[in-house]
């Protein structure tokens, strides 16, 4: 009888007792899902008519992918290790159920098995698997590793050696059904009907005439090489690879029940460390659905249209030849004829603002779910690069609200925090502010002075803030300020502050040398109430938000660099084809034609990287190397670049009423911005020197 509604769809014919995984597209392994096929492989179990139990994917394309990581994140928000370690015990307890089976268990792989998809099928006595089959452990990508048994389970099964070199190379270690096969991971390689296929097979296990198995060696000392070891784990959380290599070194020496119980304890402190969360947020960011968008009379139409795995860049390049263009119309027609005008006044008019949330442009980058349009971290470096091209204070207000404080509450705010704020940032209603510096901790972002307290159900803040990005136009803010004065770093905490707050009052609007159009005040906070419930992420996790949120704004930074280096040798090609100085245009003086070879060269070098690390992000790849090395080398590119154009301009170039002197302006901040490049330099080293210095 199937219940065809289910995660698990039952199924007993002729002794044979199958347990069908639908729980989605993906076949996700969810809390819930665990339960019922515990609940239901009980029933099969018990039922002594039933000879033999096989456990599948349905429909073809996926066995399982592994564990839902939106439910794991979710429990990690939560902060409670010891809920967490119950819920893993009870769903190891579905596991180990099966694996204790006095009955044939046949895990019948039809398409990826992964993650905790492939813990669930080495709890069971035989793999099978049709030839399309992919097998492996993406975990350690993730910052963490399995906890269902993965890393105990797989050593008995392949031996020491092939288990870690599975475990610790993650994406990059998937097998295909035959060569997992080869080491012993899959029993049998079904070609042709699969179904028939899994049918012999079972009538081979039940008349005693089982395939043959290959050896394996599992003593203590089998490890692979140390190079071998560093090739598979570089860039990667070094105590995840610590973790993984010691649990399945030491665990073959002991009995399974204990073996596992340590596996679980060490996975819980991993889930929880601050590579755990980073890996999992990270993901998270880039796995939801793609959306596609349709210009129609100048504004996007939102046309839902879900697919089974987010798109990579390159399946998206129509959209974003079409978000490029759609972005330069709008520049060219609502933004420059405004732009003196908004340097002037100092300030970004309302109206512009409107037109913008119209067209759905401050939801390029997230996902439709709040109000977005999935385009991710590629849409929105084209974005910013063509609003630098044309206006760098508009870039700041976006940057500000979109790319840190949006960013900010997408990587780690709860799901109520993201319908009702990040859904607000994304449709253009609010503008967000990221209230991080202080007199005291610019660089040093840790010296934070404004504390927090907690007060009964809520919390009190009280400290001040400057040079803070849409200060006093933002409808959301997202504040730092120490919890603990003792962790340094380790006792900062971010919070979600509206604009209406008492004990909230913006004081200095900041004059600037260059994006003057863009707000830039100081914040003070007195007695400022916050409920608990906006409090971002967990407890004294404000600096690692900070960091992650950094890290995009600099991505985005190094694209505007982009836009505005373009538009100053559009204008320096101009003046130099036209101004003539002894007989001749001086584009014809061949230095100032090697000024251009230059400047062109910086350019193509700017988007030659700073696109591909854009790529990186949307497929979920940490990228906290290199949004620092695209900072550093495009904010000076793009000086130079800007430097060389106004060098070209001559004496007019100097002139307020020329383009090219507010482009010079503007572009003295980027090695400031996001962290200086004095900054960018050190974290650069950091990242070398836990590589060993190998690139």
């Amino acid at each position: 009888m199937v219940e065809k509604k289910d995660r698990i769809l039952m199924n007993l014919k002729n002794g044979l007792g199958s347990l069908r995984i639908d729980s989605n597209d993906f076949n996700s392994l969810t809390m819930d899902t665990i339960v019922e096929l515990g609940h239901k492989f009980e029933l099969l179990e018990n039922d002594s008519s039933v000879r033999a139990i096989v456990i599948t994917g349905y429909p073809k394309s996926f066995f399982s992918a592994g564990a839902d990581i939106v439910e794991i994140n979710e429990l990690v928000k939560t902060g409670d290790k010891n809920k967490a370690t119950e819920i893993l015990v009870s769903l190891g307890g579905v596991f180990s159920r099966i694996d204790n089976c006095l009955k044939p268990v046949i895990a019948a792989v039809n398409g990826y098995c992964l993650g905790g998809g492939l813990e669930l099928a080495l709890a069971c006595d035989f793999r099978i698997a049709n030839k399309e089959a992919i097998l492996g452990f993406p975990e350690i990508d993730l910052g963490i590793f399995p906890g269902l048994g993965g890393t105990q389970r797989l050593p008995r099964l392949i031996g020491l050696s092939n288990a870690i070199k599975i475990l610790l190379g993650g994406k990059k270690a998937l097998l295909a059904a035959k060569p997992a096969h080869d080491k012993g991971l899959v029993d049998k390689v079904i070609e042709g009907d699969f179904i028939a296929g899994v049918k012999v097979f079972i009538d081979e296990v039940l008349s005693g005439q089982l395939p043959p198995m290959l050896a394996v060696h599992v003593s203590g000392d089998d490890l692979p090489d140390e190079d071998v070891i560093s090739n598979l784990t570089e860039g990667k959380s070094l105590s995840a690879v610590h973790k993984i290599v010691s649990l399945a070194s030491s665990g073959i020496g002991i009995s399974l029940a204990p073996a596992l119980s340590l596996e679980r304890e060490h996975f819980i402190d991993q889930l929880f460390s601050a590579d755990g969360m980073e890996g999992i947020s990270a993901y998270l960011e880039k796995r939801t659905p793609q959306f596609t968008r349709s210009v129609d009379d100048g504004k996007f139409q939102q046309g839902p249209k879900p697919i089974q795995e987010p798109k990579a860049s390159s399946d998206l390049s129509e959209e974003y030849t079409m978000l490029r263009q759609t972005l330069k119309e709008f520049c060219e027609k609502e933004i420059r004829p405004r732009v003196d005008e908004m340097e002037k006044e100092g300030n970004i008019f309302p109206e512009i603002i409107q037109l913008m949330a119209e067209l759905g442009l401050f939801g390029i980058p997230f996902s439709e779910i709040y109000g977005g349009s999935g385009l991710g971290k590629t849409g929105y470096c084209i974005m910013m690069e063509e609003l630098c091209r044309v206006h760098g204070s508009m870039a700041v207000l976006v940057g500000a609200s979109i790319g840190l404080t949006g960013g900010a509450i997408s990587l780690f705010g709860t799901e109520a925090q993201k319908q009702k704020y990040l859904r607000s940032i994304a449709e253009g209603k609010s503008i967000g502010a990221f209230a991080l510096t202080e007199a005291e901790a610019g660089s040093d972002a840790a010296n934070l002075i404004s504390v927090a307290e907690k007060r009964g159900k809520g919390w009190i803040i009280n400290g001040t803030k400057q040079f803070i990005s849409n200060g006093d136009i933002a409808d959301v803010i997202v504040v730092f300020a120490k919890t603990d004065k003792d962790l340094g770093a380790n006792g900062i905490t971010a919070f979600i502050v509206e604009k209406n707050s008492i004990g909230l009052k913006t004081t200095k609007v900041e004059h600037k040398m260059g994006i003057r159009a863009s707000r830039t005040t100081s914040m003070e906070f007195t007695d400022m109430g916050i409920p608990e419930t906006n409090m971002l992420g967990q407890l004294n996790q404000g600096f690692k938000i900070a960091m992650n949120a950094l890290n995009y704004g600099r991505l985005s930074l190094a694209a505007g660099c982009i836009g505005a280096s373009k538009r100053a040798f559009e204008l320096a090609y101009a003046h130099a084809s036209q101004r003539s100085q002894m007989g001749k245009k001086l584009v014809e003086f061949q230095i100032i034609q090697s000024y251009f070879a230059r400047m062109r060269s910086d350019i193509f070098l700017m988007e030659q990287s700073v696109y591909p690390v854009a790529a990186m992000a949307d497929r979920g790849e940490d990228i906290r190397l290199e949004s620092a090395i695209v900072k550093l080398t495009a904010s000076e590119m793009s000086g130079r670049v800007i430097d060389t154009a106004l060098q070209i301009h001559g004496g007019v170039g100097y002139m307020d009423e020329y383009e090219i002197s507010r482009l010079y302006r503007d572009a003295r901040i980027n090695p400031i911005f996001e962290g200086t490049n004095e900054i960018q330099q050190l974290l650069i080293f950091k990242e070398i020197f836990k590589g060993g210095g190998k690139i």
